[in-house]
């Protein structure tokens, strides 16, 4: 899970929005996953693809925001 997050995370940077949300779940069940069993590694990598989640998805948002506020290149007649 954790290295699903991260690949999802850095995917999501220069793909789409929807794969920061899938990074964040990926990344938050990758770091319950390696506090339940101290065996299992790669809580590094499940917080590195928790962060490119959420950064994804605020670059998604600001991408939005910037799109809706340009003004259309046809006028309206």
């Amino acid at each position: 899970m954790a290295i699903a997050s991260l690949v999802l995370g850095l995917v999501g940077i220069f793909a789409c929005g929807f794969l920061g949300i899938l990074a964040i779940i990926f990344g938050a069940v990758g770091m319950r996953d390696t506090r339940r069993d101290p065996n299992v590694k790669g809580r590094g990598l499940a917080v590195a693809g928790l962060i490119l989640g959420i950064i994804d998805i605020v670059l998604w948002l600001v991408w939005l925001l910037i799109l809706a506020a340009s003004p259309h290149p046809y006028p309206s007649w």
